[in-house]
């Protein structure tokens, strides 16, 4: 090392710290790469198990889109139907439309408590079919009313392939209805 001069003492050091950068990217890279594998395997899994689970996670289609659109162009707007009514507009949540064998299960909840009526509704190109059963407390959330009693043979629905399934609620001065769910038989 004593022969040599200034210039490649430094060239030495310089390829040095380019390899050790090199190296160091590499693994980063590789690890990087490992690691969005990884992740995106969990993705698929995910929307695997979703799918398994009968409840659809993915955006609406373009169909379901415009079945949505023509279905509200039946109904009267809740602003008009509240200011009209005088009742008070209520959060409600459909949390689940299960198709098995022989039967459609659906339920869902109020976030209100207050006992009072739920109505599902199930809409299809051909038939509107319209079940009601009273509001239970929720045991575990006493500020919410259960409307999860809903157990109809699926033969009641064999008019149509596709149906939008709606959860309303009504009480005495309370109204409110649930987003809309596209299942299919």
């Amino acid at each position: 090392m004593r022969n040599m001069t200034r210039t490649t003492k430094l060239t030495l050091v310089a390829i040095a710290i380019l390899l050790v950068a090199g190296v160091g990217w590499y693994v980063l890279t590789v690890r990087n790469d490992n690691s969005m594998t990884d992740v995106s395997r969990q993705q698929q899994d995910n929307e695997t198990s979703d799918k398994e689970g009968s409840v659809d996670l993915s955006p609406p289609s373009e169909e379901q889109q415009q079945a949505e659109s023509e279905s509200n162009k039946d109904q009267p707007n809740v602003n008009e139907d509240q200011s009209a009514n005088n009742n008070q507009d209520v959060d409600v949540v459909l949390t689940r439309v299960t198709v098995t064998n022989d039967l459609v299960t659906a339920a869902g909840y109020v976030d209100i408590n207050q006992p009072g009526t739920c109505t599902l509704t199930f809409r299809s190109s051909a038939s509107t079919k319209t079940y009601t059963d009273n509001s239970q407390e929720d045991p575990a959330n006493p500020e919410n009313e259960n409307c999860s009693n809903f157990r109809i043979p699926k033969s009641d629905l064999s008019a149509a392939k596709e149906w939008t399934a709606t959860l309303s609620y009504s009480a005495e001065g309370l109204r409110g209805e649930s987003q809309k769910w596209v299942f299919e038989l």
